[in-house]
């Protein structure tokens, strides 16, 4: 589900976070189980530096915040390691995390660092 169809700064076009929350809220009433949030134009982040940004995780914990438990909501883009990952998490942004380009780029990413 995308956050938002504008780019942080830009003037507002398309669909907003407060759009998408209501959707959110449909969705959760209708029984889905989980909402993968992403956001923006399909290049957003694309070119940003290799830290941990979670570009996306202002939108996850928005969604979080006012949808039911029931629903899990998965959080990508720019987590980059175990610390940014745990820290989404216990601070209830998000109930996953993705992490989906660092394993295409090294397969063996998750035995580095993240105790497994």
């Amino acid at each position: 589900l995308g956050g938002s169809d504008t780019l942080p700064n830009e003037e507002i076009k398309g669909l907003t976070i407060d759009e998408t929350i209501q959707v959110a809220q449909k969705l959760s009433e209708l029984g889905v189980a989980w909402i993968g949030v992403s956001g923006n134009h399909c290049m957003y982040g694309a070119t940003l530096d290799a830290n941990d940004t979670a570009y996306f995780s202002d939108y996850a914990e928005a969604i979080r915040s006012n949808v039911d438990r029931h629903v899990l909501i998965d959080c990508a883009g720019g987590i980059r390691t175990k610390e940014k990952a745990e820290q989404l998490l216990s601070t209830n942004v998000c109930d996953l995390v993705g992490i989906a380009r660092p394993l295409l780029k090294d397969p063996g990413y998750l035995q580095k660092g993240w105790n497994l």
